[in-house]
């Protein structure tokens, strides 16, 4: 794998997990919390971006607005898609949800219909795997496997391929990311992992985990320290 030539672009990438799930602990951002996180970001002038828009400016094809911000949710959990989705939408922001494709219609998760009405409204819906294994633990096999799955789940609710992922856990090696761009992603999302000169840099996107404990304050610190 040889790396895309030039920089690539610096962007905050805010995930976000739970929302006013107090058991889910670090992972549980109230939506008082996102409320206000979202309110910051509009006022400020931020204007969410999606994967498409980040790769376009990364090959030159695209340009960024002056203050872009790309917002994803792991997992496929019910509480984003009932309680931050209608946020969203009053901000005029958009986010892409990565879908653990096992969870679909399951109790406290989100439904083909409802995962297929957010694709329709201009969401963007990416891979997770099936199961959300540790990917960087399985074999080669079990790698296609979970890969295969995820992707054929997705293709039957949306229609069409997804083409955006995300490493659970955040954590992939050089085989992970060989074998998801076998599958046909044309970028893949990591949270802890440190850059690699030797993956392809839209194989190691790099994200921020947003954590329950933190106050706007430290909201507004970290969306800076993703920044150029």
């Amino acid at each position: 794998m040889t790396a895309t030539p030039g920089p690539f672009p610096q962007v905050p990438i805010l995930t976000y997990h739970h929302l006013d799930v107090p058991q889910a602990g670090e992972y549980n951002v109230t939506v008082a919390q996102f409320t206000r996180q979202m309110a910051w970001l509009a006022d400020e002038g931020y204007q969410t971006i999606t994967p498409a828009a980040l790769l376009a400016a990364a090959a030159g094809t695209g340009i960024l607005p002056p203050h872009p911000v790309l917002i994803t949710f792991d997992d496929n959990y019910r509480e984003p898609y009932d309680l931050a989705v209608p946020i969203l939408k009053k901000h005029g922001f958009t986010a892409t949800f990565f879908i653990m494709t096992v969870t679909i219609g399951k109790r406290f998760f989100m439904t083909a219909d409802e995962i297929r009405s957010l694709d329709r409204a201009g969401f963007t819906i990416g891979g997770h795997t099936w199961d959300h294994p540790l990917m960087t633990h399985l074999s080669a096999d079990q790698l296609q496997q979970e890969l295969d799955q995820s992707t054929a789940d997705l293709t039957a609710v949306l229609g069409h391929r997804p083409v955006d992922f995300a490493y659970p856990d955040g954590v992939y090696n050089a085989q992970v990311v060989a074998a998801v761009q076998a599958a046909g992603y044309r970028a893949a999302f990591r949270l802890f992992n440190r850059d690699d000169p030797v993956v392809d840099p839209r194989y190691m996107i790099r994200r921020q985990d947003i954590a329950g404990p933190w106050s706007l304050h430290d909201f507004i610190n970290n969306v800076h320290w993703m920044e150029p």
